[in-house]
C-alpha cells in the first residue's frame, strides 16, 4: 500500500492512498510565526499504520519545527482561545509515541498561554 503524504504550501498536508483521501494535518501559525500542531486525523480504516507520523514528519520537514500545547481543553476556553491546539487522549499517545522516537522534541511541547494562566 503507497501512501502519498502532500503539503499545499500553505498549513495542511494530506495523505492519500490511491488517490483517496485517508488522513489530514493542519498546521496553525500563531503571532510569532510558530508553528503548532493543530489537528490530526486519520480515517479509522487506515489508522496504526504509520500514516499520522508520516505526516507529522513531513510537517517538520516544511516548518523546521512543529509546536504542540500542553495546554488543556479547560485552558484553551478560559483564554478564549478557538483553536484545537489541545489533545485528545489518541493525539497524546501519538504525540508521547514520538517523543521517545525522537521525532519530536520535548522542547517543542509548550503552553501558549504559560503555565499559571488558566
Amino acid at each position: 500500500m503507497k501512501v502519498n503524504i502532500e503539503f499545499n504550501g500553505d498549513c495542511y498536508i494530506t495523505a492519500y492512498i490511491e488517490n483517496k483521501q485517508v488522513g489530514n494535518l493542519d498546521i496553525y501559525t500563531d503571532d510569532d510565526s510558530l508553528a503548532w500542531l493543530n489537528g490530526i486525523e486519520v480515517n479509522k480504516d487506515y489508522r496504526r499504520q504509520g500514516i499520522a507520523t508520516r505526516m507529522i514528519k513531513r510537517a517538520i520537514k516544511e516548518f523546521g519545527e512543529v509546536y504542540v500545547s500542553t495546554a488543556s481543553q479547560h485552558q484553551h476556553n478560559f483564554n478564549n482561545d478557538n483553536t484545537a491546539r489541545y489533545l485528545c487522549d489518541d493525539g497524546a499517545d501519538l504525540v508521547n509515541k514520538l517523543l521517545e522516537r525522537k521525532v519530536l522534541k520535548k522542547n517543542w511541547m509548550l503552553n501558549p498561554f504559560g503555565e499559571e494562566n488558566y
